[in-house]
């Protein structure tokens, strides 16, 4: 992905953050909707929003009124902040997450520096066609031994 659009995006994030009256503007319904789906939570409606944003033509063009508006230039926030949340979230108990330790030891490894032959390909390739086919079934352990 392109660093420029990454940084656009950041920018946008910070802008979504600061002001939440964005998030009900109709040209990002598609975005808002998008966050809801995977579970995200939309802040509500400001009681008054902190701008109005402004109209812009359908077809590109700026009103003959209109002045060029620069962008305001939004500073990333440092990463500790995400990184102290983290630390505070880790002692938190999710009733939806199962955690189980890792007691099992590591399986067998073959030797890295082998490559496989062409026949050992289509085999692999087979075997992982039939563990698919396996779990789209809903046979989960099959899968696992084919």
């Amino acid at each position: 992905m392109d660093s420029a659009a990454v940084a656009d995006l950041q920018k946008f994030l910070l802008l979504l953050k600061s002001d939440a009256s964005i998030w009900y503007l109709p040209e990002l319904s598609f975005f808002k909707e998008f966050v809801e789906s995977l579970g995200g939570k939309i802040p509500s409606m400001p009681e008054k929003p902190a701008e109005a944003a402004p109209e812009v033509p359908t077809d590109g063009e700026l009103p003959k009124d209109a002045e060029p508006v620069e962008p305001e230039s939004v500073e990333p926030e440092p990463m500790e902040e995400e990184d102290e949340e983290l630390d505070e979230m880790e002692g938190i108990d999710d009733p939806d997450v199962l955690e189980t330790p890792d007691d099992d030891p590591p399986p067998p490894m073959g030797d890295p520096t082998r490559e496989p032959s062409e026949s050992e390909m289509e085999n692999m390739g087979e075997l992982r066609q039939q563990a698919q086919e396996m779990a789209g079934s809903g046979d989960l352990e099959g899968s696992l031994d084919a």
